[in-house]
This record gives C-alpha cells, sequence and structure tokens, in this order.
C-alpha cells in the first residue's frame, strides 16, 4: 500500500491511498450528471500491482502529486465533456482541502450511460 507524506507544523502525516481514492469517489459522486462509479475494472491485475482502488477510482501518489483515474457511469443526456471537466475540478479541490496535496492527472473513463430518471441508480454501487 502506498501512502502520500504530508508535511505537518508537528512532524509528518501519512495517508493511505484506498483513503485518498474513497475521498475522490466521494467528490466524483458530488458532481450533477454523474451517475455513479463503473468498479469492474478493480479485478485488472495491473490495477493491483501499481496502487489502491476505491470502487471507479484508481489512485496512486509519485513525487507528492496525486494521478487519479476514474470510471464513471454518466446519466443519459448529459454533457460529457463538461461533466468530466467538473468532475477534475472538483476532484481537485477536494484532494486539496481535504488533504493538502496537488494533483498531477485526473483521467477520466466514461464507462456506461444510464438510462432513465437522474436519482434512480445507486450512488453506492
Amino acid at each position: 500500500m502506498d501512502v502520500a507524506e504530508i508535511a505537518a507544523d508537528h512532524g509528518l502525516v501519512r495517508v493511505a491511498d484506498k483513503a485518498l481514492a474513497v475521498l475522490v469517489r466521494d467528490a466524483c459522486l458530488e458532481v450533477p450528471g454523474v451517475a455513479g462509479m463503473d468498479s469492474r475494472f478493480g479485478g485488472a491485475l495491473s490495477s493491483r500491482i501499481v496502487g489502491e482502488d476505491a470502487e471507479g477510482v484508481h489512485i496512486s501518489v509519485r513525487e507528492g502529486k496525486v494521478n487519479a483515474a476514474l470510471y464513471l457511469l454518466l446519466y443519459h443526456g448529459v454533457r460529457a465533456p463538461e461533466v468530466a471537466l467538473r468532475v477534475q475540478e472538483r476532484v481537485k479541490e477536494a484532494l486539496l482541502e481535504s488533504a493538502g496535496l496537488g494533483v498531477a492527472t485526473v483521467d477520466i473513463f466514461v464507462q456506461g450511460i444510464i438510462f432513465g430518471q437522474e436519482g434512480r441508480f445507486s450512488h453506492g454501487g
């Protein structure tokens, strides 16, 4: 398990990648148009070697910067590029506000479209 190290006034704070992945997932789900996260990619061997995962999120921390790959399910009718930009902005804000970490990359992968009324799909998976 990788950890992000954050220098604090009285020492060093270490945050597990898994904790950051959960923070990022929650930030994604706050963005209007995001129906949920797709966790099907999580079984891939490479994701288990490189970093930590939460549902639909793959995180790694290198040189104090977060790299995130996000696997989203969007509601039908939303503009995917606009939602993706909002997700990237929200993730950057959440990591800076909550963990004091900068972001190197936030890659968005739209894995599916959910048809029907917004809110019918469970955000919890």
